[in-house]
């Protein structure tokens, strides 16, 4: 199983001691993925007052994949196939039906 991410970097900006920032990021899951939490490792890189550049020491983050809810992909696109064609055979009906009037 993957995660993976289209952008490993949020800017928080700047915190006074003290203070503290959401960083929020979008992470794509395989599709046959355990539904289930997950343990992620993070590091925050951070500079100082005089531009010193750091690196935390390794954090643990929870990411809790969950089952899909809604229609997938494919069922819209069967969904949408079916309601073209029940259009089109109706539109057939009608004409033949004209036709013969």
């Amino acid at each position: 199983m993957t995660f993976s991410t289209t952008d490993d970097t949020a800017y928080i900006g700047t915190l006074q001691p003290g203070e503290s920032g959401l960083a929020k990021f979008k992470i794509s899951v395989d599709a046959d993925a355990v539904p289930k939490p997950y343990i992620l490792e993070v590091e925050v890189q951070y500079w100082d007052s005089l531009g010193n550049s750091y690196t935390s020491d390794t954090m643990r983050a929870t990411v809790t994949v969950q089952q899909p809810s809604g229609l997938s992909t494919t069922a819209i696109i069967l969904i949408s196939l079916a309601g073209v064609v029940v259009v089109v055979v109706l539109l057939n009906v009608m004409r033949r039906k004209r036709k013969r009037a």
